[in-house]
């Protein structure tokens, strides 16, 4: 299959389903830019830090992603990626990204800045805020970048959601989107407090309820919004929260069935937004404020203080009856900057890194890194998969690498913390070449 090219696409992966979400969208819009070229998409978790799978693509795509140096660590992530792919030739292509501004004389905002700048970034397109990118960030007047809208607004034709007329007859409910007490403070507010929290949702379904509109709570999976979740519903006394959704593809056509939704999560917005699902949200972030903005509905989203049950549902209300698509002007910007990467640099490189063909059969999984009694966060021992048996599991996950001499091992990643836990000594900081077999199985842990 060495005529096919092969795409990493970054994203970031975790139960907040909304970034699974945008990395579905990406690799729609990728296939669709290669037309009838044969590619792989790879889905790489950015924060894996696995940037040794760089040597067998041709290409590197971030899903989304912020230019930040607080939260998330995105200013470790996206700097350690493209200087692999810098040393490697790989070019690489950031696309739909939030920006935040530059914190003067932090090491990871200039790590940011010198990151996006190398050679081997061919493009950048942004969701937000393009001329904050250009003042703090761009010293390269020759990347091209690109001012888009957030990728999901794809997701009806990514997911295959046809919004004919029996779908749109069968919308009954009122979707609420609860969040994490911790994201107001998180983000800059903690004068939203928990109580106030409560008193607002409450608020909402009480709202709701007055006007005659069925409501269901619910959430995009993360656990913290679950957690809270539950607990507001456990002080309204009544009514239904759906269970945590299992994956991107269930969270879509459950907001598919919605007849409208009042959400925290962005993503839960854009998601609505994109099957004609009318939304109303609260700005706790900047990029939400630029999402209404882009859209055309600020009135749509509301600043924390203005966060007032009586009137979001008001609003809500209003916006229920009336017609919603996504126009070509929205959705066309991702593709074509997508596009444009995809022709001009999504070719086979010459030195990339091919596997042979190999008798997997004929070859030992070694499992190593932990194990329940040691604490260890990567499991990927004997003792915790049989655990997890005995326990009544039968779809279990594990990760699993290639020895430098080709043996397939479970383990996390080739990376400084690894060898940290075999108690494997390096020559460098950052080291993350892979272990010939016989080093890892006489490893302290294996």
């Amino acid at each position: 299959m060495e005529d096919k090219v092969k795409i990493l696409l970054v994203q970031t992966a975790n139960m907040n389903f909304g970034d699974e979400v945008i990395g579905a969208n990406n690799d729609f819009l990728l296939r669709k830019a290669m037309g009838s070229r044969p590619c792989d998409i790879l889905h790489y978790s950015i924060s894996s830090r696995d940037t040794g799978q760089l040597k067998y693509v041709d290409a590197v795509v971030f899903a989304g992603g912020i230019l930040k140096a607080t939260n998330e660590k995105f200013w470790i992530y996206i700097p350690e990626l493209i200087q692999e792919a810098q040393k490697l030739g790989v070019p690489v292509f950031l696309n739909g990204i939030g920006v935040e501004p530059v914190i003067p004389g932090d090491e990871r905002s200039e790590a940011l800045k010198e990151a996006v700048n190398l050679p081997v970034v061919k493009g950048i397109s942004v969701r937000d805020d393009l001329d904050l990118l250009k003042s703090d960030y761009m010293a390269d007047p020759n990347i091209p970048l690109y001012r888009v809208t957030d990728s999901a607004v794809w997701s009806r034709w990514a997911y295959g959601i046809k919004v004919d007329k029996a779908l749109k007859q069968s919308r009954r409910q009122i979707g609420v989107g609860i969040v994490r007490e911790r994201l107001f403070a998180d983000y800059g507010h903690p004068e939203m407090t928990r109580d106030q929290q409560i008193a607002f949702w409450t608020g909402v379904v009480r709202e709701l309820e007055q006007r005659g509109l069925p409501w269901v709570l619910f959430t995009n999976g993360d656990r913290n919004d679950e957690i809270f979740a539950d607990e507001i519903l456990e002080m309204i006394g009544h009514g239904e929260k759906l269970p945590t959704p299992r994956n991107a593809d269930e969270l879509v056509t459950r907001i598919s069935r919605m007849r409208g939704v009042i959400a925290g999560r962005m993503h839960s917005n854009i998601i609505a937004y994109a099957l004609g699902v009318p939304s109303v949200g609260f700005v706790w972030n900047r990029k939400l404020r630029f999402w209404s903005e882009r859209i055309g509905c600020p009135e749509r989203f509301f600043s924390v203080e203005e966060m007032d049950p009586q009137r979001m549902v008001e609003v809500l209300e209003q916006a229920l009856d009336r017609s919603m698509r996504v126009p070509l002007s929205i959705r066309m910007p991702s593709y074509r900057a997508v596009r444009k990467f995809v022709k001009k640099w999504c070719n086979v490189r010459p030195d990339r890194v091919t596997v042979e063909d190999i008798d997997w059969s004929k070859h030992l999984v070694a499992v190593g890194l932990g194990g329940l009694e040691l604490r260890y966060p990567a499991t990927h021992s004997l003792e915790a998969l049989t655990h997890a048996l005995d326990a009544g599991y039968r779809n279990l996950h594990v990760d699993v690498r290639l020895t430098s001499d080709m043996v397939p091992v479970c383990i996390t990643r080739w990376h400084e913390e690894t060898f940290d836990h075999l108690n494997i000594p390096t020559e460098k900081e950052g080291y993350q070449e892979a272990l010939p077999f016989d080093t890892f199985s006489h490893a302290k842990w294996y």
